[in-house]
């Protein structure tokens, strides 16, 4: 439902991406409910971690409320 990436390091080979050193390292990715995926950057791991924990229950309160009306 959501993850925290890293922008200046890729994924694939562990090395320094073209983004190194320039703005914020960390996005915080989500889905929402109708699958359209959303994000938003900041400048530490635990800023982005708690920003997607708490869409998460965002995300669950309004699927509880409202049902998935996808």
């Amino acid at each position: 439902m959501g993850c925290v990436e890293d922008r200046w390091m890729s994924r694939q080979t562990g090395r320094r991406t073209i983004r190194y050193g320039r703005g914020k390292r960390r996005r915080a990715v989500w889905a929402g409910p109708g699958g359209q995926r959303y994000s938003r950057s900041f400048s530490s791991r635990p800023d982005a971690a708690q920003c997607v924990g708490a869409v998460r229950i965002l995300i669950v309160e309004l699927i509880a409320l409202f049902g998935n009306k996808t």
